[in-house]
């Protein structure tokens, strides 16, 4: 997953649990000050805390368990320098068409047309203003038009029709000049820059529907307290129920639901000490903090508690299988570089070397060599494969079998004599993986927890066999002999850079040689 959806996807996930915590203990409240700044918090909050790396929880240095991550991997890093998935100009459209650009495209179209929708609505709004007939009362500009549109503010303007002006213009200019004084338009601004950004939200559209209704509570509020009777007021809402919504900057005069508009301002009471359920996002946005920052450090909180411990589980397990981990291995633990031959030298006779002095040589049937390109397209044993395909072939290669159908040799056993089981098969295959600088980290990931997830699999079926019991559920010993007996053998031939261009000819260095003269 690339940054930028990262940040989207903490930033959807902050910003829908701070709503529902304000709809579940705030909303109701005739609090309109206090609501209006917890909605506009549950905005900026959801896009300034993902970017900060700040934790709670001390940070120790045994967090990620090195000892349980060298035996996951091979002491051999096999180093591939002839072999590259190639990145063919006929194939180089299908990196097009990944599901991350696809998401990517939907997205922005998704901005693209409300900006369309939000400019053609300003351009609506600004042409009726143009031909309207503007008066100042209360220090306030009117734009008296002749179509039949709803009462709105427009920034520091009032719009109403003929008819509202001569028959409620006074209750009118009341309600829409709250709206100026509020600086309601400064809200709707942010609302709509964050409906940009979070339209496939459903929490951002019931924010943006809550925080509207805000602004009519505290105009209508304002109204009641210059003495206008409620129910008066609430018959000319009625009235102004049906018109067209014309612009989405403007605060309108009659907004939806009515009768949560009526229910507020039959309400008398507010409630004391109020402030006080701030209180409860800051434990909450303090575990949002932890969460992005340092997820694993939850994970340990969570594994010390017994009714959810997930201590040698097998998520746990397989969550080690990161290119961020196999990094760390590789940094702490002795690695030789053995050179694989291609094929060209193999049929040339070069010997393969030996890895170790009391290891056999390699042979090419008990490598399984996986390539990634920059395009992240596979290249299992010269042949293309996908990601599902990849995992088929190291099922099929860690069982024994040969790895693609079009093979015919399948990876090499050794038997070892193992405690009171007897003689033991134990295979000899290793999986070589190579990869491009370019390759998608997330791609290497799945890949890596697919065959973690295979080799757990057999690792479960020898458990099961020999001792009768979940391969978690053994003890020390009994783990150790499953670790032996179902080895994983995994290499990473670090990735290099391209090769640098061959020296020029000397031709193209030396100045050509002067014309010869001709002797008189």
């Amino acid at each position: 997953m690339t940054p930028f959806l990262t940040y989207l996807l903490k930033s959807t996930l902050s910003l829908a649990v701070f709503y529902m915590v304000y709809k579940g203990f705030m909303s109701r409240m005739k609090t309109h000050y206090l609501n209006r700044f917890v909605l506009i918090g549950v905005m900026l909050s959801s896009a300034i805390i993902p970017f900060l790396n700040f934790s709670f929880i001390p940070e120790k240095n045994h967090i990620v368990p090195l000892n349980v991550l060298q035996e996951l991997f091979a002491p051999l890093t096999f180093d591939i320098t002839e072999k590259a998935a190639p990145a063919t100009d006929t194939l180089a459209y299908k990196h097009l068409l990944t599901t991350g650009n696809i998401i990517y495209l939907a997205y922005f179209v998704g901005i693209a047309l409300l900006i369309l929708k939000l400019i053609i609505s300003l351009f609506k709004v600004v042409q009726l203003i143009r031909k309207a007939e503007s008066v100042h009362i209360k220090d306030v500009m009117i734009a008296i038009v002749k179509e039949l549109v709803q009462p709105f503010t427009f920034m520091n303007r009032i719009v109403m029709n003929q008819h509202d002006y001569e028959k409620d213009r006074d209750i009118i200019i009341t309600h829409e000049k709250a709206h100026i004084q509020f600086n309601h338009a400064t809200d709707l601004f942010v609302l709509e820059l964050f409906t940009l950004f979070h339209w496939f939200n459903p929490f951002m559209w019931l924010l943006r529907r809550d925080l509207k209704l805000i602004h009519e509570y505290q105009a209508d509020e304002a109204v009641i307290n210059t003495g206008i009777d409620a129910q008066t007021y609430q018959l000319l809402v009625l009235e102004k129920a049906v018109g067209e919504r014309r612009f989405a900057l403007a605060n309108q005069f009659i907004q939806k639901p009515i009768l949560k508009r009526f229910k507020m301002i039959q309400k008398t009471n507010k409630p004391r000490w109020a402030g006080l359920k701030l209180l409860l996002f800051v434990p909450l946005a303090a575990l949002m903090l932890q969460a992005f920052s340092r997820p694993e450090a939850i994970n340990n909180i969570a594994s010390a508690v017994p009714l959810f411990s997930v201590q040698d589980s097998s998520q746990q397990w397989l969550s080690l299988w990161t290119l961020t981990n196999v990094n760390k291995v590789r940094e702490n633990i002795h690695v030789k570089q053995v050179h694989i031959p291609t094929a060209k030298e193999a049929k040339n006779g070069m010997p393969i070397p030996e890895a170790e002095p009391n290891l056999p040589p390699m042979k090419e049937k008990n490598v399984l060599i996986i390539l990634i390109n920059r395009q992240n397209e596979f290249l299992v044993e010269n042949e293309r494969s996908n990601l599902d395909g990849v995992i088929n072939s190291v099922e099929n290669f860690i069982n024994g079998k040969p790895a693609l159908k079009t093979q015919h040799l399948s990876p090499d056993y050794s038997e070892k004599k193992i405690g009171n089981l007897g003689m033991q098969k134990i295979p000899k295959g290793v999986i070589s993986i190579q990869f491009d600088k370019a390759t998608d980290k997330d791609v290497l990931d799945d890949l890596l927890r697919g065959i973690g997830e295979k080799y757990l699999a057999l690792r479960q079926i020898k458990a099961n066999q020999l001792f009768k019991n979940d391969y978690f559920k053994l003890t020390t010993e009994q783990r150790k002999i499953i670790n032996e007996i179902v080895p994983v053998r995994i290499s990473f031939a670090s990735p290099k850079p391209p090769p640098p261009p061959p020296p020029p000819k000397i031709s193209e260095v030396l100045p050509p040689p002067p014309p010869p003269t001709k002797n008189n």
